[in-house]
């Protein structure tokens, strides 16, 4: 697949044997699969994706131990642990890990580095990071920058999609390796109606690799043109790089401040085997980042389930190429978002379950755990993942080119929710969405009835936007009320690949089938580790709020 783009048509305006043989068969294979969505969603609707580390997350030993002398965090719970950890993850060199012993340790301000380092707990079950109360700060745990940055350089060449080489008018200040921004202003037609602050929506992160001149070499093409017409510009960050946080837990004991975790101005980070509980804004929040990855992780329940808060892991502000895999997120308003533009990001065999809304128990509107929240994200993917509700809404703004494939939508939250369960809505301008072998269950007894799919509407009017219907690629979707596959007569390919971003089944399927949801999939729903995860060891654990009986 080509990572090209064409503004106009959008809408943007403007011989062998043995192992060999194997080998070779397995390619072909793969290489038909990638043929059959080349026909399917054609290559004006989509890039290539690759999310994440390149190579994956690396392996970092530990050098620093925080229950150690000179450092000495107690870890009982009781002592203020803070200085303690944060002068062990300000002593650790780069490219070792600060290993936090089991125990509970109480913080009362932010833990934070911008270096390549890793706090590493002995796993969520045994190591306990408790924020409060009294703890107002941002975040609990934040890896990376502050947002200065530079003045916006105009780009004189090279903005055309596909490019990897903009040319500015002045690179003096673009460091080879570091996190730059390419955007533009407004195009009102396209990005709809976005709050006043976010007026440069339209942007894509990427890391510098090399310089000539003016002239820089971007680790990714250009997803769409930045036309300059509108003040193509760049940015550059400072920017933290390759560092991460594993194997802990880390809770709020109060309803105070707001993330639990954030990682800002950064590249090719992660959180990997961390277990979230009650955040008051993000459990994982990636703001300005580039390639980064959440994975494995445990995120679920806040203290505030209104308007901006109890989101799960999110790409915020321009977050480009990130890969949130393999997660399990409970009772979190929207457990899977992309808000504030952002494109390239994938989401992929996450198990999200009971999305809430105002406060938890006593609303009755599903909300939407796979959500696209304005600011005109595109070429997002959401792969395989088992949620209630995709909602691509248009409360900050549209959407373009984003792409939902073989997920499964349960459209069931905790009891109390019975209205507005659509299992698929793609609303007002939000336009070219790609929704590809996806199934949407039945509803359950007790709901009020409600269609399958919302398209094109306008909550704020109560009419239709008829762009969305005509812009909608809706191919091999499966409503199981009849248990059939629905294909667009248009499209004559009816053979899906398995992934549209993985050469492979991934390691943790182990030996069962993969892919595990889709119109070809027996019953149409597999065996999703995420769910197993939660089924087998999470269930309950620890005790579910007051209010959240589950189905």
């Amino acid at each position: 697949m080509r990572r090209v783009t064409i503004e106009s048509w959008l809408g943007w305006r403007g011989a062998a044997s043995g192992l060999l043989g194997t080998l070779l068969a397995l390619w072909t294979a793969y290489d038909c699969g990638r043929a059959a969505a080349a026909e399917i969603i054609a290559p004006q609707r989509r890039i290539d994706w690759s999310p994440g580390i390149p190579g994956g997350i690396p392996s970092y030993p530990s050098d620093v131990n925080a229950g150690d002398a000179p450092y000495s965090a107690k870890g009982d719970g009781t002592a203020d642990d803070t200085v303690a950890i944060q002068r062990a993850l300000d002593d650790c060199p780069a490219g070792k890990a600060v290993f936090l012993p089991a125990g509970s340790y109480k913080t009362t301000k932010p833990l934070r580095w911008q270096k390549s380092i890793v706090l590493r707990g002995a796993g969520p079950a045994k190591t306990r990071i408790l924020a409060g109360p009294g703890a107002k700060f941002d975040s609990i745990l934040e890896i990376g920058t502050n947002y200065k940055h530079t003045e916006s350089v105009p780009v004189t060449a090279g903005s055309e999609a596909g490019s990897t080489k903009p040319t500015l008018a002045d690179a003096s200040k673009v460091c080879v390796g570091g996190l730059v921004a390419i955007w533009q202003e407004n195009d009102p037609a396209v990005v709809g109606k976005v709050p006043n602050f976010d007026n440069r929506v339209a942007s894509q992160m990427a890391v510098v690799v090399a310089k000539t001149g003016n002239t820089v070499t971007l680790t990714r093409p250009l997803y769409r043109t930045f036309r300059k017409d509108l003040q193509a510009g760049l940015l550059a960050y400072p920017t933290c790089s390759k560092a991460g946080i594993e194997d802990l837990y880390v809770e709020r004991t109060a309803g105070e401040g707001y993330d639990n975790i954030t990682i800002r101005c950064s590249a090719y980070c992660w959180v990997k085997n961390v277990e979230s509980y009650l955040t008051r804004k993000w459990h994982v929040r990636l703001d300005r980042c580039y390639a980064c990855e959440v994975r494995d992780c445990y995120l679920h329940d806040a203290y505030n389930a209104g308007g901006d808060g109890d989101y799960g892991a999110g790409c915020y502000m321009r977050s480009t190429d990130n890969l949130i895999e393999n997660n399990v997120f409970v009772r979190c308003r929207h457990a899977m978002i992309v808000e504030c533009a952002g494109c390239g990001n994938v989401y992929g065999y996450n198990y999200s379950r009971d999305p809430i809304n105002e406060g938890g128990p006593r609303t009755d509107f599903l909300m939407s755990d796979i959500s696209l929240h304005g600011g005109c994200p595109y070429m997002n993917l959401f792969e395989g993942n088992i949620a209630a509700h995709i909602d691509c809404d248009h409360v900050l703004g549209s959407s373009r080119n984003n792409t939902f494939f073989r997920n499964y939508l349960e459209r069931k939250s905790i009891p109390a929710v019975k209205y507005g369960m659509w299992g698929i809505a793609v609303q007002m301008d939000n336009l070219f969405a790609n929704v590809v072998g996806n199934v949407i269950a039945r509803l359950p007894a007790y709901a009020s009835p409600t269609g399958a799919w919302r398209i094109g509407y306008d909550e704020l009017t109560a009419t239709q936007d008829p762009r969305v219907a005509e812009t909608l690629l809706r191919h091999g979707n499966v409503d199981e009320v009849t248990g059939q596959a629905e294909w667009d007569d248009k499209i004559q390919e009816r053979k899906l690949p398995a992934s549209l971003y993985l050469k492979a089944k991934p390691a943790f399927f182990g030996d069962h089938s993969w892919p595990a949801i889709g119109p070809d999939v027996e019953r149409h729903v597999g065996f999703l580790p995420a769910k197993d995860r939660y089924d087998r060891e999470l269930r309950g654990r620890p005790p579910v709020p007051a209010g959240f009986q589950q189905q």
